[in-house]
This record gives C-alpha cells, structure tokens and sequence, in this order.
C-alpha cells in the first residue's frame, strides 16, 4: 500500500490512488533479499495499522488508514498477508466504528489488533467506538470492546498488557487538540486518568520503552505532533503508568514529564 513517490510530501486527495501493490523483505546475512507478493491487496490504503499473527509468526494483519477512491475517506476494508503462501487474503469489512487508530494486543488464545476511536468509515464522525480483529490461521472475525468515554482522533493507543491499553491525546469531536489520557480495559471500560500531557499534541509517536531501560515498567516515550495552537511541536515526554493499571485507586501514581531536550526537528 502507501501512495506512489512522485506524491511524497504532498497532500493526498481524490486524484491520488493508493498503491495496492506489496513487497517483502526477508533478512539474508548481512542484508535483505526482497520479493514482490503474489496479488495484490484487495483495497489499497494509505497508513492504518499491522500487526503480525499466526501460530508461526507468519502472518500480517492489516486494518485502518485512508482510502482515496473514489473519494478520500477512512479504509473500513481489513486484510492479511500469509507468508506461507506469499498472498493477501480480504477479511471483510470492520462495520460501523473506528479505522484509523490502532493498538496491537497478544492474549494466550487470539492475537487481535485493536481500534480504538478515530473516524468512523461511514460517518465520517469522530468515534469514541473501540474494534476488535481477531484471527487465527483460518479465519478472522470483528467484534466491540468497551468503548472510550469520549469520542477522539489522532491520538495514541499503547498496549501495555494483554487487555489494557493506554489513550493518549488526540483530537476531541470538535477537532480541539486535547492533553487527556485514559487506561482502556478492553474487558471492562475507559478509565480516564487524572494527569494530561504537559503538552497537548495529536499525531505524535507513542513507544512502550523495554523495562530494562532503567525507567521502571510501562514507560510510554511519546513525541512530536501537532500542538493545542496547530504548531508542529518537537517536544518529548515520558508518561509512567500507575502502579497498579488495573487498580483505579493507584491512578494518581501516573505522571507525565517532559524530556529535558528537544528533538532536532
């Protein structure tokens, strides 16, 4: 997927097809070998979301983004690219609900990619709905988690356990950007947290820092973004979760602090 690079840097609109077209890297020594996949995807889609599947690791699940044909709008189509068999496989629709932000989550039994709000495919609203794409080797289903307390896009979705997600900024359904963050139990309900971002942004980087970084255990690294006056921000934070996630009462041990330096741009 992706656009064509000759529209590299450039806004996307209703002339600018997505490429449906996939290729693949494998590791070979010291570097790549690259093959092109046997088909082509179904619906092509600029951004979205994947995360990989499959008893074997060999499985790629792809959900969310644009599409811009025939006009610009969010990608309600999910697909996969088996390994195996070098091909993209369609899976349906996602339905009413979210397509542009999403979370991966790993559970014992299922692998499942999350979306959680962004912009409803038929609506073109802002959704507060939360989505769920489980699979297996042989078939994949969609189906509703609880929802977000409040409708956002362009915000984060981090997992930091197999059924707890953290939201993170974004933009409200009045497209105000926002500092808010929330601990989604994808089991139970959005529990929103009582610190913000020292910055409101959306459209930033979240990364879920490994625990042997010296930090402490779920550690989100969050840059960049848009901020509250529609300026391009190269700011950092960190954002530590509670000590106990799925414990409300320890909610106000999270925090937010802001990187002592800044990004070089």
């Amino acid at each position: 997927g992706g656009l064509p690079s000759t529209v590299f840097g450039e806004d996307d609109d209703d002339s600018v097809v997505p490429l449906t077209s996939g290729e693949v890297l494998v590791p070979f020594g010291a570097s790549f070998a690259r093959l092109s996949a046997d088909n082509d995807l179904a619906q092509g889609r600029v951004g979205g979301a994947a995360v990989v599947t499959g008893e074997d690791d060999d499985v790629v699940t792809f959900v969310g983004g644009w599409a811009v044909q025939p006009r610009k709008q969010p990608q309600p189509h999910g697909e996969q690219y088996d390994l195996v068999t070098n091909a993209f496989s369609s899976f349906g629709l996602m339905g009413p609900g979210t397509a542009l932000a999403a979370a991966a989550i790993t559970d014992v039994s299922v692998a499942a990619l999350v979306s959680v709000g962004g912009v409803d495919p038929h609506t073109q609203a802002t959704s507060g709905r939360v989505r769920f794409f489980a699979a297996d080797e042989s078939e994949g289903f969609f189906g509703d988690a609880a929802p977000l307390r409040a409708a956002r896009r362009d915000h984060t979705a981090t997992s930091i356990a197999s059924d707890l997600i953290v939201v993170i900024g974004g933009r409200d359904q009045n497209g105000n950007v926002i500092g808010s963050a929330s601990i989604l139990d994808v089991d139970g309900v959005d529990q929103p947290l009582p610190v913000s971002l020292r910055r409101p942004r959306a459209g930033h980087t979240a990364t879920l820092l490994p625990d042997d970084a010296g930090l402490g255990e779920n550690v989100i690294l969050l840059c960049g973004g848009v901020g509250s006056g529609g300026e391009t921000l190269d700011t950092c934070e960190l954002f530590t979760a509670p000590d106990n996630p799925r414990n409300v009462a320890t909610f106000d041990t999270a925090s937010f602090v802001l990187v002592g330096n800044r990004m070089s741009a």
